[in-house]
């Protein structure tokens, strides 16, 4: 797949249906992977804050996918224990219990659907619609209780969409940044001195 080559999770059905939804043909790079890096809160942020744009997939323990678009990130300039907003912000299924295709639920709240709060998981939805959560390496105090609260809903399954139940173990889990945004914290200063003198007599 040429816009996520480094993913084990997604297909190039699933890719493809991430990026018409996005609306762009961006390549986009892993910076967090539940086989490379410790599933914990702690190290999500450490991993993931202050990336800009990020797509974020979840495997759960009965191997349905699933996850998470923002278009803003985790931002942790913001203060901890914040909900701000996101208006190109979505959640979707990509396989699921029901064999229902690839989905897209779109944000209805978009001035409050990122939550950040850094000893937590993420957590989408001004009601927590999406939250993960656990500190034993697989966020096992993950849920979809509230979802949809805060999206429209097209399959009718409500909080079971996802996995099935309303709690769930999280099995792996893959977070890209757009491969842009590695420059985004880093600049170039170019300084051009102009000396008005006169010149020095060479001889």
């Amino acid at each position: 797949m040429a816009h996520f080559s480094q993913s084990d999770l997604l297909n190039e059905e699933y890719a493809s249906a991430i990026l018409s939804w996005i609306g762009e043909k961006s390549n986009w790079k892993r910076v967090f992977s539940g086989n490379e890096d410790v599933m914990t809160p702690e190290s999500f942020h450490s991993i993931v804050d202050n990336k800009g744009a990020i797509i974020h997939i979840v495997e759960d323990d009965n191997n349905n996918l699933f996850g998470a678009y923002s278009s803003v990130g985790f931002d942790s300039s913001k203060g901890n224990g914040i909900m701000y907003g996101d208006n190109h912000h979505f959640l979707f299924t990509l396989k699921n219990p029901y064999s229902i295709p690839p989905t897209l639920f779109k944000n209805r709240e978009p001035r409050f659907c990122i939550s950040y709060v850094d000893v937590y998981g993420p957590s989408y939805g001004s009601h927590g619609d999406l939250t993960f959560r656990g500190h034993d390496g697989h966020f096992c105090e993950s849920h979809s209780i509230n979802f949809p609260w805060s999206y429209e809903d097209p399959t009718g399954k409500g909080n079971l969409i996802f996995t099935g139940k309303e709690r769930f173990c999280v099995k792996n889990m893959e977070v890209f940044i757009r491969e842009s945004s590695v420059w985004n914290n880093h600049y170039l200063s170019i300084t051009i001195f102009i000396c008005n003198c006169p010149y020095s007599n060479l001889e």
